[in-house]
């Protein structure tokens, strides 16, 4: 049994009864809730082990799967027992809850990396840049707005949506910027159903995807007045797995051209359709047979004959449950094609398509 611990004030807590860890690629942070009895002998409120707003890892066989701090305390009792629920999120959930509280921020010339370390910075969330996007985050945006009272990770979702990066955070602290690497970042073990997957669900739903898929923004423009410069930019694509008329247009949030246009609707298209055809797995351990357990953003070679599949797919989201009594843990794996999180021209096609 995988072995959970939360690193807190120089202490490693391994008590644990129940809980969950959840992690997603389109989440800018891991959350987490653990529950046990409460262990101090005197109880929580007169040991200072544990305080709200405290420095935490949580540990999975002493790898880190969240990087950040206590957001929540409970303490549960009734005549016969008492016990302790402590939760929180990554460094990184400070992006989602917060605004932009300064005044009107107009950027001009700067790179993506920068503008997306300034709006960080002010929060003490510590950024990285893979080398995978280098050129993307190398990208000279013209004007880059923060109004007064914007969310933080909607701004920092429209830079990253136009340049084609993925804002993840890997459970050490950090923001990481980055996209999907084909064969850089592998699983050790295989997703084999009937072995290791005990349990799952196919998905299969057009509810979110669409045929037409269209962007429109807004021209760089420039001093020489050049009636080129000003023309509005687009482009459109269509998925043929969506046989009926049925389209989506996007308004492109910073300036932008016919290229970026053409890269944003192939993204949303893809996105849109690997969401619309992914499966869940259910798997009785948290980690591999190295040890390890299993990450987001990583490619795994899945063998499930009952869907169809016999080929490398993607984890896109994980839910580490732990249960009191002979339920024990238990790991939920998000799995999509791994065209999902490009602007490639694929055509991403189910077990009941066409």
């Amino acid at each position: 049994m995988s072995e959970i611990a939360l690193k807190i004030n120089g202490k490693k807590l391994t008590t644990w009864q129940s809980g969950s860890i959840e992690k997603h690629m389109d989440a800018l942070s891991g959350a987490f809730v653990l529950s046990t009895a409460d262990f101090f002998p005197k109880g929580i409120i007169n040991n200072t082990t544990i305080r709200m707003g405290d420095d935490i890892q949580v540990l999975i066989n002493d790898f880190p799967v969240v990087t950040g701090f206590i957001e929540g305390i409970e303490k549960h009792f009734n005549p016969d027992n008492s016990w302790l629920e402590i939760s929180g999120r990554d460094y990184t959930g400070i992006l989602v809850d917060s605004d932009w509280n300064g005044s009107v921020m107009e950027w001009k010339k700067q790179t993506v990396g920068t503008l997306i370390t300034n709006l960080c910075s002010p929060f003490g969330v510590k950024l990285k840049i893979d080398s995978s996007v280098s050129l993307n985050t190398s990208a000279i945006v013209e004007t880059f707005t923060a109004d007064f009272g914007r969310k933080i990770l909607d701004l920092i979702s429209e830079l990253c949506r136009e340049h084609e990066i993925l804002p993840l955070n890997y459970g050490d602290g950090y923001l990481t910027l980055t996209k999907y690497n084909p064969g850089k970042r592998t699983s050790h073990d295989k997703l084999i159903v009937g072995n290791n997957v005990v349990s799952g669900s196919y998905i299969s739903s057009d509810v979110n995807r669409f045929k037409t898929y269209i962007s429109k923004g807004s021209g760089v423009g420039s001093d020489n007045k050049n009636l080129i410069d000003f023309i509005a930019p687009g482009a459109s694509t269509t998925d043929s797995i969506i046989t009926r008329e049925k389209n989506l247009v996007m308004l492109a949030e910073t300036n932008t051209d016919n290229g970026q246009c053409a890269d944003r609707v192939k993204w949303e298209k893809n996105y849109r359709a690997g969401m619309s055809r992914a499966v869940v797995y259910e798997l009785t351990q948290f980690d591999q047979t190295n040890n390890k357990p299993w990450e987001i953003n990583t490619e795994v070679i899945t063998k499930d004959d009952e869907n169809g599949i016999n080929k490398t797919m993607l984890i896109a989201g994980i839910n580490y449950t732990l249960s009191e009594g002979e339920e024990g843990e238990s790991c939920s794996l998000l799995i999509v094609d791994p065209n999902t999180y490009t602007s490639n021209n694929m055509v991403i096609k189910g077990g009941y398509d066409k």
